[in-house]
This record gives structure tokens, sequence and C-alpha cells, in this order.
């Protein structure tokens, strides 16, 4: 599976070349929703995969694709980690990124690469106070846990939170969904250690949009317009020749990097 992984990327990577100079490498991979994930993977559901192939997948994808990585300029970002507050509990993803950063390939990229870590940025997502107000306090637990853990770790990159929002009007009205990426966006922009955002979600996918399905904007489009200023914004890449359709997107922007979240950067990018 790691091999056929590796494969799809390689040629992926070399199709795009430098159109696409950041690949964030799975999606939540400790994200299960059978309570016996760790004893019987094969049925965890969700995006699971265990701790030690998924640190399989990003050491070879760096090593077998390296050519490409090298020659075009091309970062991985780790798979955000899924942080939540499911049940009231606080679930900041430490345990498996733990589990992650302990593999001994590691030590293997270090002697052989001469870095430790094959990623430029740790991508992480934060679901939490999906039934009312947040705060910046309770944002900050969840970044600075795994910041610490990083710390922890020799592992120096910034943090890309490359998933976080809140559905509305159900359960939160517009407001409450405006205010709170109001104070996410925030907390996110005071910190150093975080280097990009992406709202989930800019279309209406199950309520999660900050537009309607019409595209009328709710109010959390101002208040994104608001952080948004100041921003230097990236020119369009032309799609080329190859592309079925040819043109030019607008929408694709040098630094593309996560599909389901629309490519939208905002606050500390």
């Amino acid at each position: 599976y790691v091999q056929l992984f590796v494969d799809t990327t390689k040629t992926l990577m070399e199709r795009y070349g430098d159109q696409v100079k950041y690949w964030e490498i799975w999606n939540e991979p400790n994200a299960w929703t059978n309570s016996n994930y760790a004893t019987n993977p094969t049925q965890a559901g969700g995006s699971y995969i265990l701790p030690q192939v998924y640190a399989k997948m990003l050491a070879e994808v760096f090593v077998q694709a390296n050519a490409t990585i090298k020659s075009k300029g091309l970062h991985l970002i780790t798979g955000g980690l899924f942080a939540h507050d499911i049940g009231g509990g606080f679930s900041p993803g430490t345990d498996y990124a733990q589990q992650v950063y302990a593999n001994g390939v590691w030590d293997w990229m270090q002697t052989n690469y001469g870095r430790r870590y094959p990623w430029d940025g740790f991508g992480y997502h934060i679901y939490i106070d999906q039934g009312g107000a947040t705060s910046s306090a309770h944002i900050l637990q969840y970044v600075d846990a795994i910041q610490q853990l990083k710390v922890q770790e020799s592992d120096s990159v910034p943090l890309w939170i490359t998933e976080f929002g809140w559905q509305s009007p159900n359960p939160l009205t517009e407001a409450q969904q405006a205010a709170n990426l109001d104070t996410a966006l925030s907390v996110f922009e005071s910190r150093g250690d975080v280097a990009r955002t992406f709202v989930f979600k800019v279309d209406d996918y199950a309520d999660w949009g900050i537009f309607e399905s019409t595209w009328a904007a709710k109010p959390a489009v101002a208040t994104y317009q608001a952080h948004d200023k100041g921003c230097t914004h990236r020119a369009g890449v032309p799609l080329d020749a190859g592309v079925e359709g040819g043109g030019t997107d607008a929408g694709v922007g040098a630094d593309a990097s996560a599909g389901a979240n629309a490519g939208v950067g905002a606050g500390a990018d």
C-alpha cells in the first residue's frame, strides 16, 4: 500500500511540477470511527493509518520523489492531525504524533539526508466548540499542546492549520460562526509558529461554508475579508496545455495545498 501511494504521489508531482509547491500528505491519519482502531486498523474507519505506516509513507515519498522535490522546489506538509473536543474531552492529537515521531526511520533520515523529518510544515486541524462560542484560551490549549510536542521532538517547522471551521445556520447562528472565525484568526495571527491557515469551508457543504448554497455571503465572509486586508495575494497560475479544458484558472494559487479546503489561505498567510 505504501509503495502504491508513493508511486501515485510521484506521478502527480511530476505531472504538476512547480505549479503545486506544497503537498499535504494524507488527511487526518488519526481519525477513526471504530473504537478498536489500534488493534484492528483495517476496520478503523475514517482516514486512520497506523502511526508506523504513516511515518513510512512520509519518509518514502520524500526519498523516492526527492529528485522532483529538489528540482521543482516542492515541500511536504504532514496530513492535518484531527484535534477536537468531542464528548467534552481534550484531544489535541499529540498521542498519535508522538508515535510518529518515535519511529526509527527519522534517525535514518538524519544520517542519510542531513535532516530528521521530511516535512516543511506540520498540518493541524482544529474542530472545537462546535455547539457554541469558542475562546482564544481554548484554541491556544490545542496550539500550545502540539507546538510543545514539536519543540520537544526538535521539529522546528511551522504549523499549517489546514482545516478549522464551524457550521451555520445549524447548529450555530451565522453571527456565531463569524464570531468564532474572528477569534480563531486573531489567535493564529498572533502566533509566530503558525504559517498558514485554511478555513473549512468556502462553499456551502453541509452548512460548513462561509457562503450560502446560492453564493450569498454569510457574515463570516466580511470577517474573513477584514482579516485578509494587508495580505499579499498570489497571482493565479496558468494551467499548461495538457490540462483538460486548457486556459487559466484564476482560482489556482501557486501554493494550492488542500483541495477539500478550496485552497483558501487567510490570516497568518
